[in-house]
């Protein structure tokens, strides 16, 4: 009822913009995941961001996070793909701490929909919501909205697109 993961990324990057100390990115994290009703499982993670030269010489913090959040599947999607999802998450080095919350329905055999709001204190707050055709379990075309209101532009944007994801 209880599982930890953890995974590493190396990205190399090569690009004309970027500084000669960061072409090189890391990311490490571990995540611990408990079991805590039929259908409920909590989660928190730590994320560690960092970066570096090509010659590997000196490493350098781009942030570090922790990431909580509770997740309910509702018991009528037994493909598991119905949630609830309520959460947070601390990055102090970017000042970008956040609650958020998301939610994820059936709408049919092969249609979802989906709402979320990420609310980061003093900067931002993210509104979404995505409708989904699944043509397989795990290969989608979607419709996607979303509303930035940014607190440190003192504007809202908004976004509408349309896309498709296939994972093999």
């Amino acid at each position: 009822f209880s599982r930890i993961t953890g995974d590493f990324i190396l990205k190399n990057r090569d690009a004309d913009n970027l500084s000669p100390d960061s072409r090189n990115v890391f990311q490490s994290s571990v995540r611990y995941q408990q079991r805590i009703g039929l259908q409920t499982n909590g989660f928190i993670s730590f994320i560690n961001n960092s970066c570096t030269d090509d010659r590997f010489s000196q490493i350098y913090l781009i942030s570090n996070v922790v990431r909580s959040h509770v997740q309910y599947n509702f018991p009528y999607d037994l493909s598991q793909g119905s949630y609830l999802v309520m959460g947070g998450k601390y990055s102090p080095e970017h000042e970008s701490s956040a609650v958020f919350s998301e939610g994820k329905w059936r709408l049919s055999e092969h249609f979802f929909s989906l709402l979320a709001v990420n609310y980061q204190f003093d900067k931002q707050t993210i509104y979404q919501c995505k409708t989904s055709y699944y043509f397989t379990p795990v290969s989608e075309c979607y419709l996607h909205y979303s509303v930035n209101d940014s607190k440190t532009m003192q504007k809202t944007s908004h976004f509408i697109g349309i896309g498709s994801s296939i994972n093999f």
